[in-house]
């Protein structure tokens, strides 16, 4: 599948480093399992997860709500649909005003080329 990018002007230019909107299909590792999703956006340093459903524990989750589930994870790993795969700190988890659902705020720890 290939990645598109959802919007070319970056937003929050008021940031250190701004985001630029993408609509990524994405699996987040963490120690208990895996969350499905999208990643929403993304700057240098990191970007925003949503997560759509899961396993967890052996448990299937449809609307995984993210606080609970990320609060044991200090790092996760965030594979893209192109086989990608990123190393993160989870910085918040919560509601995205922004996105309007539920997500992960990450930091990046590796830094594979994302954008061409």
């Amino acid at each position: 599948m290939n990645q598109s990018v959802k919007t070319v002007e970056p937003f929050d230019t008021s940031r250190c480093e701004p985001r630029q909107g993408v609509e990524w299909a994405a699996v987040c590792s963490l120690g208990a399992g895996v969350l499905n999703g999208v990643v929403r956006d993304i700057s240098n340093g990191g970007f925003f997860f949503a997560a759509q459903c899961g396993w967890l524990d052996g448990v299937m989750h449809a609307d995984p709500v993210v606080e609970e589930l990320v609060a044991r994870e200090e790092q996760v790993s965030i594979e893209l649909s192109d086989g990608k795969s990123i190393m993160c700190e989870v910085r918040w988890a919560g509601e995205s005003v922004r996105h309007g659902c539920r997500g992960i705020g990450l930091e990046r720890i590796t830094y594979p080329r994302l954008v061409s």
